[in-house]
């Protein structure tokens, strides 16, 4: 851990950086609001020309693994649909 100490008059400012990067659990993945099923498909669009068979749980864990997001189900699914939907 990095300290630096600043002193501005009377007034003592103590900044503390910790150099390791943060990886709790607890903000590692975040659920997404700003997803869209739109920007879903268009993530999904390429992986869907190479795996038509797959599902929505799969087409999730895709996301999720290149995003870094947790992705609500129903939202994966969405996005998958309008993927397959969409002329290529």
């Amino acid at each position: 851990m990095y300290a630096c100490i600043i002193y501005i008059f009377d007034l003592v400012v103590q900044i503390k950086v910790l150099p390791a990067e943060h990886n709790c659990p607890s903000t590692k993945l975040r659920e997404s609001k700003m997803t869209t099923q739109g920007w879903v498909a268009d993530r999904l669009s390429d992986w869907v020309k190479k795996n038509p068979s797959k599902g929505a749980k799969d087409a999730k864990e895709k996301v999720e693994g290149d995003y870094e997001i947790k992705l609500k189900y129903s939202k994966a699914w969405s996005g998958l649909k309008l993927a397959l939907a969409s002329p290529w």
